[in-house]
This record gives C-alpha cells, sequence and structure tokens, in this order.
C-alpha cells in the first residue's frame, strides 16, 4: 500500500463524508425544513454519490492489474463528485505515474565511440 498516494485515501475519505451528510439529509423527517425541494434534491444527488463511491473504490482495486481502465473509472467517479472528487483523481493520478515510473526499465547510457 505504499505506493498509493495518501492524498488518494484523503480524497477517498473526504467521498465518503461527504456521501454519508447526503445520505442523512436524506433520512431528516419531513418537517424540519422544506421538505418538497430538498428531499428531491437530495434523492437525485445520493444514488450518483454511491455509484461514484463505487466506482473509486473500484479504480484503486484497477490501479495495478488494470491501469488504464482504473484511470477511467477514477474519472468518472471524480466526476460525478464534482468539486471534491478531484482530490481523489489527483491522489490517483499521483499513484498512477508512481506505477508507470517502477515499471519503466532504465537502460544504462551508451559511451560514444571515438572514430
Amino acid at each position: 500500500m505504499k505506493k498509493i498516494s495518501l492524498i488518494l485515501w484523503i480524497g477517498l475519505l473526504v467521498n465518503i463524508f461527504i456521501t454519508c451528510i447526503a445520505w442523512l439529509n436524506l433520512s431528516v423527517a419531513p418537517g424540519d425544513y422544506d421538505y418538497d425541494s430538498s428531499n428531491r434534491l437530495w434523492s437525485i444527488i445520493l444514488p450518483l454519490f454511491i455509484v461514484a463511491l463505487i466506482m473509486q473504490i473500484a479504480s484503486i482495486g484497477l490501479l495495478f492489474r488494470a491501469p488504464k481502465a482504473g484511470r477511467i473509472i477514477a474519472g468518472i467517479g471524480a466526476f460525478f463528485m464534482m468539486p471534491i472528487g478531484l482530490v481523489f483523481f489527483m491522489g490517483y493520478m499521483s499513484s498512477y505515474e508512481k506505477n508507470l515510473i517502477r515499471v519503466w526499465l532504465y537502460f544504462p547510457l551508451q559511451k560514444k565511440r571515438k572514430i
């Protein structure tokens, strides 16, 4: 797990926290505030946030097995949770680059021949 960026974990925790807030706002008893408009809004937002969280968690699993597919899934999940989801996506891209650089082979420099 040391190859996964700390920003990724922070972004994922923030996204989980925001999804919990959306869930709690949806479960508030009617009559506490304008129930009609706010309940409709949260009932649309909550499923999107849950799908985005599932996609983000799945993209972490795909980071080392299928990095390109994981990058696409992470981008879509970050898009659903737009401004705060970008923290997760920045951490994911950092981990993606670390994984990509680790895979590269380093070749020694060739010495120039004197003719």
